[in-house]
């Protein structure tokens, strides 16, 4: 493991972050929110890795989302915390309602809620 220290107000380093094995991951985004005193469950602190590794691979419209709800003012963990509600929201509504099974078509309305994000 390369790093102990996770911070959802600062960037991460994309090759130490890629570096990290999934269970490292999860491990450092729960130990800062226990640092902080914030009681994390898994699920969000999964919700923080989902959002760091799409940084991370480079996800444009996750990238553009995070840009422009910061440039707006939002701090980066707060906009990690937007965006992980939209894909959560998102995923949950497909998985409730769609009979679909055209993955593309999902993935475009997706990009275009996140694209939505505070434009």
């Amino acid at each position: 493991m390369t790093t102990t220290y996770y911070n959802p107000d600062q960037a991460q380093e994309r090759e130490v972050w890629m570096a990290l094995s999934p269970t490292d991951k999860l491990r450092v985004a729960k130990n800062y929110h226990d640092s902080i005193r914030v009681k994390a469950s898994k699920q969000h602190a999964y919700l923080h890795v989902f959002v760091e590794d799409q940084i991370a691979h480079g996800v444009r419209p996750v990238i553009r989302a995070m840009e422009r709800l910061q440039s707006k003012g939002m701090q980066r963990h707060e906009a990690i915390h937007a965006v992980a509600a939209v894909c959560a929201a998102h995923w949950q509504r497909v998985a409730l309602t769609s009979t679909e099974t055209d993955q593309s078509a999902a993935q475009l309305r997706l990009n275009a809620e996140l694209d939505a994000l505070l434009g």
